[in-house]
């Protein structure tokens, strides 16, 4: 019976704290008449919680949980969480054990739910279940209805409790993680299962969660996932939270991988309630080059224009979504069909009214990858069609054929944005939003200007534009900036036009003083690159060799990385070249290919060795070289014939495997190795 209603609060814990002794009967009305108090007033809130020998005796109940009927505990459950749900209480709580003690008693709730799944009747629950005995929660209704409500008490209790980091670590400690895996295993949609995500989700912030969450043969990420599929909303939303966290290891990502859960995620994004952290989960998805595979076969482009359309309507910018677009764009096919459904038109009509920096800046870094895709499909269709073979193509674009038997330019994938591209990167004072129009601008190649629009007649029309954006080289700008202004020029250099241009402003000689000036090899490798193109024509070709030390300058990095020495050989063979002409005065003719370079002579007449120091002819030997390679190479198409037999044995020897001989005129009458690059394949792709 309730206490009579004379009594007063502290008469009536009094009187239940006598009860707790009593009887199992005694006890129950003991905690009833303590949780009839719990709502009288806030006074009595604090006197029952400050009442240490009240709560000792409670305490001792709850650990005494062997002996005690599940009725019982069910009842002290209940007074424990009406305690849990005040913050201020809860350093009183844990002083008390308050959460070890009800983690232990939904561990043995746990033991009792195996026993019954795995051991004949007659087993009593006191008997010890193997240490590597796994039993499966799956299958079965192992939990029986009181302990199910029991289990949802406990499970609340905790819950409350790890609001609290330190608690929680402490929780960790004692196997909660072990706990709500076997707890969560358990199918049965129940409510003590939406108290142990919601629970497990506050875990996976910690390092150790995603390590047990991963190791043999545990299922709860599985369980995860399949939890997806449930119709509550804020169980989904823990589910997604906790995948999420966990991730970040390596592990726990290839797990969620396998679960082939993408197209699920993609209708997720229709739910307001589920979309931001759907999206956060997508995002750390797409690092992975098989989940952005996934990823598109689940439509996502499809998603990722309405995410653009949400943009373009309240100019906001999340950065999952930043992070998505940027990721997805990394993946050839679905460029493509953001290309083809207006993807680009999209982007740049956000930029022209967005008045943020940074979402610029994030879809200029996306529009930026759709030029890198459109690049490396001019140079895969230059291949495809030079070889009637479609294999260059696959996995670039969806439908191979139906690009090799046309032309790319028909395609105007750049065509109406070209203008406003050039005149957004001349006008800009960003020096963060510069570095990406120009990454933009250096993916162009001519295909990619409207119809009747040629590079040289963009120079001539804002000459004075281009020339202060240019000479941003020799300013204390950025380095990430003269990097991309100096990939620009050299894709400008493949025309001989742009090179008259680039001769006639001075441009050049800048780019001779960061050549140098600069030691690093990523800037010297564009030069190289450069350099290269520019010596192909009469009117940039002397600009190269009578620059202040070029010359020594790439014989000095004949002793740098592989790549680096590499261009410098280019450009070393190049010069020597047109040094054997009689009439240098020429661009250059591919017929010219098929005649023996000369040996190289520190005393000769030519232009090179004007410039070339005893020293720099040294590093030149001492790079591994007793004469100058017999290397051509043009822009778009190369062929590149190797040392002779007899200059370096051991090194044609090697070059000699898994490639035919083929008869080269030598200077000494030897044969030597021939090898051909593909045509049209352009070095700038994959070097930028």
């Amino acid at each position: 019976m309730p206490p009579d209603s004379v009594d007063t609060p502290d008469q009536i814990i009094s009187n239940s704290l006598e009860l707790l002794y009593g009887s199992p009967e005694d006890v129950i009305k003991g905690i009833n008449h303590v949780l009839l108090l719990l709502g009288k007033s806030t006074d009595t809130l604090v006197s029952i919680v400050q009442n240490h020998q009240l709560m000792s005796a409670l305490a001792r109940l709850l650990g005494d949980d062997s002996n005690q009927s599940i009725e019982l505990m069910f009842s002290l459950g209940k007074l424990f969480l009406s305690l849990s749900l005040i913050e201020d209480f809860h350093q009183i709580l844990s002083g008390h054990r308050v959460g070890a003690l009800t983690l232990g008693l939904v561990e043995l709730e746990i033991k009792r739910a195996q026993h019954r799944g795995s051991a004949p009747a007659s087993l009593t629950t006191d008997s010890a279940v193997p240490a590597n005995c796994v039993i499966d929660l799956t299958s079965q209704n192992l939990f029986s209805q009181k302990q199910e409500r029991l289990l949802f008490v406990c499970l609340s209790i905790l819950d409350n409790l790890a609001d609290d980091s330190t608690v929680l670590k402490k929780m960790i400690k004692k196997s909660l993680v072990d706990i709500l895996i076997q707890c969560i295993l358990y199918r049965k949609p129940s409510e003590h299962l939406f108290v142990a995500v919601s629970l497990l989700n506050k875990t996976s912030a910690f390092a150790d969660t995603p390590s047990d969450l991963s190791r043999n043969g545990c299922r709860a990420i599985s369980q995860l996932t399949h939890l997806l599929s449930f119709p509550q909303n804020a169980l989904v939303h823990d589910a997604i939270n906790t995948l999420f966290n966990i991730s970040f290891h390596q592990e726990c990502a290839n797990f969620i991988s396998a679960e082939k859960i993408h197209s699920r995620l993609l209708t997720f994004l229709h739910k307001n309630s589920l979309c931001n952290i759907t999206l956060k989960l997508i995002y750390h998805l797409t690092s992975r080059e098989e989940d952005r595979q996934k990823l598109y076969e689940a439509k996502i482009t499809t998603c990722l224009m309405e995410l653009l359309a949400r943009v373009s309507a309240n100019e906001e910018l999340d950065k999952a979504v930043a992070g998505i677009l940027v990721n997805m764009t990394m993946h050839p096919l679905c460029c493509e069909e953001l290309m083809c459904l207006g993807g680009v038109e999209s982007i740049f009509s956000i930029i022209k009214k967005s008045q943020r920096d940074g979402t610029k800046q994030i879809l200029l870094k996306v529009a930026r990858n759709l030029g890198r895709w459109t690049k490396c499909l001019q140079c895969k269709l230059a291949k495809a069609s030079g070889n009637h073979d479609v294999k260059p193509l696959i996995g670039v674009v969806k439908d191979p054929e139906a690009y090799i038997h046309g032309l790319y330019w028909e395609h105007h994938f750049w065509g109406a944005q070209f203008s406003r591209c050039m005149q957004y990167t001349l006008a800009c004072e960003n020096d963060d939003l510069l570095v990406e129009w120009l990454g933009i601008m250096n993916n162009f190649t001519r295909d990619d200007l409207p119809a009747g629009v040629q590079w040289h007649d963009q120079l001539d029309d804002n000459k004075a534009r281009v020339v202060d954006v240019f000479n941003k080289l020799h300013d204390s700008c950025h380095d990430d900036i003269k990097l991309e202004l100096i990939i620009w020029i050299g894709e400008l250099c493949s025309s001989k036009e742009c090179c008259i241009w680039l001769a006639s402003t001075g441009v050049l000689d800048i780019i001779h003083r960061v050549f140098a000036d600069r030691q690093d090899s990523e800037m010297r490798l564009q030069i190289l690159l450069l350099y290269e193109r520019c010596l192909l024509f009469e009117i940039t070709r002397f600009h190269i060799i009578g620059g202040d030390d070029v010359v020594g300058i790439m014989l000095g990095c004949l002793t740098g990385d592989s790549s680096l020495r590499f261009a410098a050989e280019m450009c070393l063979l190049l010069i020597d070249e047109f040094d054997c002409d009689q009439d240098s005065s020429t661009d250059f003719n591919t017929s010219s290919l098929t005649s023996a370079s000369q040996p190289f002579s520190p005393s000769g007449t030519s232009p090179m060795n004007r410039f070339a120091s005893s020293n720099d002819l040294d590093n030149f030997r001492t790079a591994g070289f007793k004469r100058m390679p017999c290397v051509a190479v043009f822009s778009r198409y190369r062929v590149i014939c190797f040392e002779t037999l007899s200059s370096s044995p051991s090194r044609f020897c090697s070059a000699l495997e898994n490639t035919p001989l083929t008869r080269v005129p030598s200077m000494n009458g030897a044969f030597a190795k021939a090898s051909v690059v593909e045509p049209a394949v352009d070095p700038m792709v994959f070097l930028h």
